[in-house]
């Protein structure tokens, strides 16, 4: 169950400058019944979520764009559920009732000419992030639970070309790099940190088939490069 409320202001600075600012409160209460282990597990908490935006265009064909927001991730209730699946006499997967989300925090610069080509640089940071661990208990019994465990800080840049002036085609073409580093707050019994580079491309190709643009066929494509991520998302 959550209750939430908001505001947001929107103001005109001049004839090429806009402003936004946002705050909205959130109220959180979960309860997990597990009829098995006749167990409930209840929690609630309360947080606040600013946001702020900032655009400056010089012109039609120019804009730059600074923007800040703090966002949650929710863990779904299969992460939450504690009922042990054994996978052997002396091995077993287990959520945990006592997972707390993950909060996100975001600064992006970005900059649009004409509509069309689009760049951005961006930061966050992940507080209480989360992941499945083994951990060893007692008679050799081995468990696998995830806990929030690490930060995670991350920046990188990506480029995007959008093109529709052909009137039986519309393109969109994509990539972006990124190095992300994460930190544990369990070492030794993780590593203590963690990081790389990482990448990506995407294409997309819209194709219209009649004139008045209702049937279409699309052709998709898309390339992740190798890197290191336990980010639950």
């Amino acid at each position: 169950s959550i209750q939430a409320v908001y505001f947001s202001a929107y103001k005109k600075l001049g004839k090429r400058w806009q402003a936004k600012l946002g705050l909205r409160g959130e109220n959180t209460q979960t309860s997990g019944n597990s009829i098995t282990l006749n167990r409930i597990d209840k929690h609630s908490y309360f947080q606040l979520f600013p946001s702020a935006y900032l655009m400056y265009s010089p012109n039609q064909r120019h804009s730059y764009s600074l923007s800040y927001g703090r966002r949650i991730w929710r863990p779904g209730f299969n992460a939450l559920n504690p009922f042990k699946f054994y996978t052997s006499p002396y091995s077993y997967i287990s959520g945990n009732p006592n997972l707390k989300p993950v909060y996100v925090a975001n600064i992006e610069f970005n900059y649009t000419y004409n509509d069309f080509l689009q760049t951005t640089i961006w930061y966050a940071h992940d507080k209480d992030n989360s992941s499945q661990i083994t951990l060893f208990k007692k008679d050799y019994e081995r468990a696998v639970i995830r806990l929030n465990y690490f930060n995670d800080y991350s920046a990188g840049v990506s480029q995007r070309i959008e093109y529709a002036k052909i009137n039986w085609r519309q393109m969109v073409m994509g990539c972006e790099l990124f190095y992300s580093h994460s930190e544990s707050k369990l070492y030794p019994i993780t590593p203590k940190s963690t990081g790389g580079f990482g990448g990506s491309l995407i294409t997309y190709n819209n194709f219209f088939l009649n004139a008045a643009k209702t049937c279409s066929a699309g052709l998709y494509f898309s390339y992740s490069l190798p890197n290191n991520s336990s980010d639950m998302r």
